[in-house]
């Protein structure tokens, strides 16, 4: 999936740890401009996604990202994990 949008929002880098590895987390809250209605969608970057694509706020993007959803305790949790952002101009 894509979306187009400008960095409102980086969340600070959160140690994760699975399966004995540590990995790095940072969470992106991506807004559409110059829409009559305008979506914002928050993105996970995770692993080595942290230090490929250094993001701040305020630059407009285009991020490709998977979808995923976990059940537990009867409860559905969505994660939108970006794997690519191109800084457009």
């Amino acid at each position: 999936m894509e979306f187009v949008g400008v960095i409102k929002e980086v969340t600070a880098n959160e140690p994760v740890t699975s399966k004995g590895k540590s990995y790095d987390k940072v969470g992106i809250l991506v807004a559409q401009e110059g829409v009559q209605y305008p979506e914002s969608i928050g993105l996970i970057l995770f692993g080595d996604k942290v230090q490929q694509y250094p993001v701040s706020v305020g630059q407009k993007v285009k991020a490709k990202f998977n979808a995923r959803c976990n059940s537990h305790n009867g409860k559905l949790y969505n994660e939108l994990q970006c794997w690519k952002i191109e800084i457009l101009p």
